[in-house]
């Protein structure tokens, strides 16, 4: 539940930074059809708004000054009235991945283990998207989602290698039907991919998102195996660092792996490379697939990440993540990949 704080004690006055006019934040409020139930919620809401406003200002003023390697601005996230939430609120609604030792794990020493730190094939770069491998991206709304969409778009990808198919398979299937093997009763409460994987293995495949299409809550499992897009059979665990990871893309195609996406930075990115030296590792909130990597005048080597949270996020979407820089933001650090 996201409590509204009533003690207003901070703001763009505070910084020396010009507020939001009357005129533009009731033109805010009537474009995304906000209204409050009382004159404190509204002040408060008002704050935030200017709160990022400002920082995607001086975000990208650094940015211009060639102090930062990626920009931000006013993506789906604000589009959607979402700029009227803190970065906590944002995160408590957007992400939705439950960490292995939260989930009690068990099954670790049974997954194979992917360990080649050097590869046969050597590229500069790959991105699975020009091999016609990749489905468009998706937006999993305010549901805690995340780990369902990385699971079944490194499925997807994994699927076309192996069959020269793209299929569009039903997070909502995985969401519904999966609720007994996570602690946090997954649906919109959460859970890893590394879970769905073997539900789906265990279920004997995956219904097409045609026949059971997204809908963002939870509801009761209506699995049918007459429409099964595609199956695996487990899944593998690549090894903690970013040499097996660039090797695992490389020969095996995309991963499924948990970020921590928290930060004002990750919520109104917009292109370059993305690096926060303060952003924590091994405590990752939100999954995502690593759908390639490559290297970028500025800011570097990156891998090139899908979102599930629209193509009004990002640059269509995607967010090139800084890469070889010593596991940034744990990327790491639950790479996964199905078998099929």
């Amino acid at each position: 539940m996201i409590i509204i704080p009533i003690i207003i004690g901070f703001g763009l006055a505070a910084t020396g930074v010009s507020q939001a006019t009357n005129e533009e934040w009731t033109h805010f409020k009537t474009t995304h059809g906000k209204s409050y139930n009382s004159v404190e919620e509204e002040e408060y809401r008002r704050v935030v708004f200017e709160d990022n406003m400002r920082f995607i200002s001086q975000h990208n003023t650094r940015y211009q000054e060639g102090l930062e390697t990626y920009d931000v601005g006013v993506n789906e996230i604000c589009r959607y009235g979402k700029c009227l939430l803190t970065n906590e609120e944002f995160i408590e609604l957007m992400t939705g991945y439950i960490p292995e030792e939260e989930e009690e794990e068990d099954e670790t020493d049974e997954v194979p283990i992917f360990d080649k730190v050097s590869g046969d094939i050597v590229v500069n770069g790959i991105d699975y998207r020009s091999l016609g491998a990749i489905t468009p991206v998706r937006n999993q709304g305010r549901c805690g989602s995340c780990y369902a969409f990385a699971a079944i778009a490194a499925l997807e990808s994994h699927h076309f290698l192996k069959t020269g198919e793209l299929v569009y398979l039903s997070e909502q299937n995985a969401m519904d039907c999966m609720k007994n093997m996570t602690l946090m009763g997954a649906g919109c409460g959460g859970g890893n991919h590394n879970k769905v994987f073997t539900y789906i293995d265990e279920n004997d495949g995956i219904d097409t998102r045609d026949f059971y299409p997204y809908e963002a809550q939870d509801g009761e499992c209506r699995f049918d195996p007459a429409y099964v897009g595609a199956e695996d059979y487990g899944y593998v665990k690549v090894d903690e660092n970013e040499d097996a990871m660039k090797v695992a893309v490389t020969e095996e195609g995309p991963l499924a792996v948990a970020i921590h996406a928290e930060g004002p930075g990750f919520q109104h990115y917009s292109t370059g490379v993305y690096y926060n030296e303060t952003c924590p590792k091994h405590k990752g909130n939100h999954a995502v697939a690593v759908v390639g990597y490559g290297w970028a005048k500025t800011g570097g080597n990156y891998w090139l990440v899908k979102n599930s949270w629209g193509v009004g996020w990002g640059k269509d979407g995607y967010i090139k993540m800084a890469r070889d820089k010593n596991n940034h933001c744990g990327i790491a650090d639950r790479a996964i990949y199905p078998i099929v």
